[in-house]
């Protein structure tokens, strides 16, 4: 499977990379985890020293479609 950058939601400046379905996020988990309960519960846990990486970066897949979790994103990005 090939992955690709989602457009509008990949900031190089961030420390997070989420992938759902082929499509990979990278966002602040400080941002996530202020604007979302079930993310600040999953990102206070310890972070396995075998956990994956990618480019450095936590990585986390999800079960959701990469349609849905834009749509989350988005509206916590850019209702600001």
């Amino acid at each position: 499977m090939d992955l690709v950058r989602a457009e509008g939601l990949w900031f190089e400046d961030c420390g997070l990379i989420i992938q759902a379905e082929n499509v990979l996020f990278r966002v602040s988990r400080d941002f996530l985890a202020a604007r979302s309960s079930i993310f600040e519960d999953m990102l206070s846990l310890p972070t396995p020293r075998d956990a994956e990486r990618m480019n450095g970066c936590p990585f986390v897949r999800l079960p959701d479609s990469a349609e849905n979790f834009a749509a989350f994103l988005k509206a916590l990005v850019y209702s600001e």
